[in-house]
């Protein structure tokens, strides 16, 4: 086999980067091989063989134990989410308040536009 994998097109190896940068793949990554091109994807490719030789049932009883990375992963974004959910909420909230005082002034302007136009 060969010691090195090249790429004919660069965008193979973008897409590899990508692929191993996402934040799922990288909080189930050992801290040992995050941010080191090669150990990154030996991990990969050992955690896919891993994946295919434990079979599907495997893999779903992995993903869905209770104390599965996967598991934690999804509550530790669950609770990010909520909390940007909490934080926009209340941004609709004060932008609907503005929104009903400014209607209310606009509300006073054409009710005084109004009667300044039947006087004249």
């Amino acid at each position: 086999m060969a010691k090195n994998i090249t790429f004919k097109k660069d965008q193979d190896k973008q897409r590899i980067d990508e692929l191993l940068g996402g934040k799922r793949i990288r909080n189930r990554m050992p801290d040992k091989v995050k941010g080191k091109c090669a150990p990154m994807v030996l991990w990969a490719i050992e955690y896919l063989v891993k994946l295919i030789e434990g079979g599907v049932d495997n893999l779903q009883s992995e993903l869905f134990a209770g104390t599965s990375e996967e598991t934690e992963v999804m509550t530790f974004d669950n609770q990010q989410l909520k909390l940007e959910n909490e934080q926009l909420q209340k941004k609709v909230m004060t932008l609907e308040a503005r929104n009903k005082e400014l209607t209310e002034l606009a509300d006073g302007y054409v009710e005084t536009i109004n009667m300044l136009l039947k006087k004249s």
